[in-house]
């Protein structure tokens, strides 16, 4: 019993791991060292190349992790969850060959989800860790205060609406855990960046 709940609290602290290297790079990492750019949209490309190399990292991290958790029987596998799995590996690596990854990410991401999703319903996240994590995600509001593109302030993913995106998550994530003063200040930030996807 004691090893079940030994192996038990390890497999937790490799999904704790997962999620804080997710808001690591999502929302503290900087996407871009240039701060002031043109509003010229075709340009982003040019600015982002540290993210091109965060994202690989996150897709590699989804992935160990899935593995790391399938291999460690902790999470039950219907068989029309392994049907679709199957037929999502086989649609990814086809679409590979041609040099498409929209599916592929789509697939890793929503594996990841599913793994997460069944070992929290488990396990919370210990509490302190909860609200390191949450000031963690705050540091990507205050990168409105840096940056600028066309004058209009706005994030790391330089692009406006990709940024009011993630605010929005980082938002819910203050709204919903009670974190009122940093929802506000989230908010206001969201709202003078006058981003679509925010709003």
């Amino acid at each position: 019993m004691r090893k079940v709940l030994v192996k038990s609290q390890t497999i937790h602290v490799w999904s704790t791991l997962l999620i804080s290297i997710f808001i690591l790079i999502y929302f503290v990492l900087p996407k871009s060292f240039s701060f002031h750019i043109s509003g010229d949209f075709r340009e982003f490309k040019f600015y982002l190349q540290s993210w091109f190399v965060q994202r690989y990292i996150v897709l590699l991290v989804c992935v160990l992790y899935v593995i790391l958790m399938f291999f460690s029987e902790r999470i039950s596998l219907s068989r029309g969850f392994i049907t679709l799995a199957m037929l999502g590996l086989v649609i990814a690596i086809v679409q590979f060959f041609f040099d498409e990854f929209v599916f592929l990410y789509a697939y890793i991401g929503a594996l990841t989800v599913y793994v997460l999703y069944e070992d929290l319903k488990l396990n919370f996240l210990n509490f302190k860790v909860a609200n390191l994590l949450a000031l963690l995600m705050f540091t990507y509001v205050l990168q409105y205060a840096l940056y600028r593109v066309g004058g209009r302030i706005t994030a790391s993913f330089l692009d406006p609406n990709i940024s009011g995106y993630y605010l929005f998550l980082a938002y819910s994530v203050f709204r919903f855990g009670q974190y009122k003063i940093l929802s506000i200040v989230a908010l206001s930030f969201g709202v003078l960046s006058l981003s679509k996807i925010f709003i």
